[in-house]
């Protein structure tokens, strides 16, 4: 059976992420600059006023630094250096657990290495971080058919090609696919039965 696995470092992602920030306030230049930015007078402080943005500035780092660790997992993962592709996209996913696309390329990569169940877990997390993203639930799906799971698998595609009517892919490759297994299956079972009917008559 062909493999029908493909990575999402192909494909083009929505990432909203700037260059990687530098924590504020490391040195003193760094803090008369903030004072002088928000026109502090009379010498005057406002510490709880630093304290918020030297936290935003630090979440901005963990999301920029998660970017950068979920690029060089792509490159790993193309390069099929699947296993440290894994354990980038794990480390970025302990500064933004709440990232969908992490969770898809995790799944992605574990089927290639044959371990499916953890791959059907990943691209489950993706699909309930972000239950309207079409590529989570195809990869989703090709994870159950991995599993065995191919009712559940075309109820995967189904809904992914809900969300994206317009992909060809889904329709002609991983809907007929998982359909044809289907069918196969049920042809199986049936001369199975035949097969028992005929040996106790």
């Amino acid at each position: 059976m062909e493999n029908k696995a493909r990575f999402g470092w192909k494909r083009k992602r929505p990432t909203g992420i700037g260059n990687h920030v530098a924590e504020l306030f490391q040195n003193q230049d760094d803090a008369q600059s903030v004072l002088k930015d928000n026109d502090y007078n009379q010498g005057e402080i406002d510490w709880l006023h630093l304290a918020r943005k030297s936290k935003s500035n630090y979440l901005e780092s963990c999301q920029a630094k998660s970017n950068r660790l979920r690029m060089e997992g792509n490159i790993l993962a193309a390069s099929e250096r699947y296993w440290e592709a894994i354990n980038k996209w794990n480390e970025a996913l302990e500064l933004t657990p709440d990232s969908c696309y992490l969770y898809e390329l995790k799944a992605q990569a574990l089927m290639q290495v044959g371990e499916v169940f953890p791959a059907v877990q990943a691209a489950e997390k993706a699909t309930q971080l972000n239950h309207t993203w079409s590529e989570g639930f195809q990869t989703l799906g090709r994870s159950q058919i991995g599993l065995g799971e191919v009712d559940m698998a075309i109820k995967s595609f189904q809904t992914a090609i809900h969300l994206d009517p317009s992909n060809r892919e889904l329709w002609n490759e991983d809907l007929a696919w998982a359909r044809s297994l289907q069918s196969q299956i049920k042809l199986f079972n049936q001369k199975s039965k035949g097969i028992r009917y005929h040996v106790k008559s």
